[in-house]
């Protein structure tokens, strides 16, 4: 039940963030590399500086329009943030499929506290974003 909503959500959403926020990595080291390989041949071949040179200039700054945009996604404290979420629940899951299996308190009392518990930890992840989004960034 409960534990699904965590696998479901929670887990394949960081799972998803991590991939994007690789695949931003990814272009931003492809920029650094070529700008760095553009001023190989600058100093392999001077001649032809005047029409490569300004290209060092350009892909450098591709690549730090990728670092801002990884940087303001916050991409790592999501992905961080879904799956201490995800993890929590399932833990939750576990306790209460535990309590309920033995028996040692009236069920209106395990499903109550279940509940609570499980809200909280919902309630947390979201506050933690919305904290992390009110911030201005760097």
């Amino acid at each position: 039940m409960f534990s699904s909503r965590s696998r479901g959500y929670y887990l394949p959403k960081s799972v998803e963030l991590a991939k994007r926020r690789d695949r931003w990595r990814a272009a931003q080291q492809f920029f650094l590399v070529a700008a760095a390989l553009v001023g190989v041949v600058l100093s392999v071949a001077p001649e032809v500086s005047h029409s490569v040179a300004p290209w060092i200039a350009v892909l450098t700054t591709i690549a730090g329009v990728l670092a801002a945009e990884i940087e303001a996604s916050r991409y790592d404290l999501l992905v961080t943030s879904y799956r201490a979420t995800a993890y929590r629940l399932q833990e939750l899951y576990a306790e209460w499929a535990d309590v309920v299996q033995r028996g040692v308190k009236p069920w209106t009392q395990v499903r109550d506290d279940f509940v609570n518990r499980a809200e909280e930890a919902i309630s947390v992840e979201n506050l933690a974003w919305m904290a992390e989004w009110a911030r201005p960034t760097k």
